[in-house]
């Protein structure tokens, strides 16, 4: 009974002291006679040298080997075995969890020819078959400027099934086409007019219509992964309804996993 309370109250205190930084995850702890608990690995016992070895982290955060004789130790507790290495990278984990391995998903942000903005949400598989959800504002304005004759407006949401084709030469470069349907909002001028200002100058005041239809969204692109993490997208985009079909050149910038995961390396505790 007294020889398992002292363990409990050694693994207890090994815990709290280092529960901090990686060494906690150096399940074995050493019992110095002066009192000091060690959180370690021991990596060997040396009977024809009366000593143990462990490794351990060092007041300055290194990992140190250490042999110990025996007559300057308490006693000691060995714990589970553990991959050193693996235990280290969970404790450098982002507070996010990670996505699964070469699992791409991205948030995009653009504008496009004729006058739009949009924004994306895309996720693609290891099978290179994903799916994206969107939403576009574009204005067919007929003029620039404060004089300009007011247009028709139009508000697209799609969701879109997607196919990419990595390239064979290359990982910078990635084409893709996506299709899907798409609710649409269009806001049609039936009626424009000039008036005068106070300032001498004209404007333009307009009378509009509201309609709500089912398109079809269909978008070729091109994309450059830059990084892991950001990447561009090049695309021409149409989309088929009752109302208005149209179709234009956009720019996206891409943030999120834009590139697969790499293949992590096997180590060796």
């Amino acid at each position: 009974m007294k020889t398992r309370t002292l363990t409990l109250i050694i693994l207890l205190f090994g815990m709290s002291l280092h529960g901090q930084d990686p060494a906690h995850y150096l399940p074995d702890t050493v019992w110095l006679k002066s009192g000091k608990l060690i959180p370690c690995k021991i990596a060997s016992v040396d009977s024809t040298q009366n000593a143990i070895t462990i490794k351990y982290y060092n007041e300055n955060g290194i990992l140190a080997f250490e042999p110990i004789p025996f007559d300057l130790i308490r006693t000691f507790v060995k714990g589970p075995e553990i991959n050193l290495y693996d235990a280290i990278a969970e404790e450098k984990k982002p507070l996010l969890p990670d996505l699964p391995k070469y699992v791409k998903a991205y948030l995009g942000l653009g504008f496009g020819v004729p006058l739009s903005a949009g924004l994306s949400f895309t996720v693609i598989l290891k099978n290179d078959w994903g799916g994206s959800l969107s939403c576009k504002h574009t204005c067919f304005d007929k003029g620039l400027g404060s004089g300009a004759v007011p247009g028709d407006q139009f508000d697209e949401f799609s969701l879109c099934a997607v196919r990419e084709f990595p390239s064979k030469t290359t990982k910078n470069v990635r084409f893709g086409l996506e299709a899907g349907p798409s609710l649409v909002l269009y806001e049609k001028v039936e009626r424009t007019w000039r008036a005068s200002s106070w300032f001498g100058g004209t404007y333009y005041k307009k009378e509009t219509s509201e309609h709500t239809t089912m398109g079809l969204s269909l978008r070729a692109k091109l994309g450059i992964p830059v990084a892991r993490g950001f990447g561009f997208e090049i695309a021409a985009y149409a989309n088929i309804n009752m109302c208005r079909s149209h179709a234009g050149i956009e720019f996206y910038i891409n943030l999120g996993r834009v590139r697969d995961k790499p293949k992590s390396k096997t180590h060796k505790n």
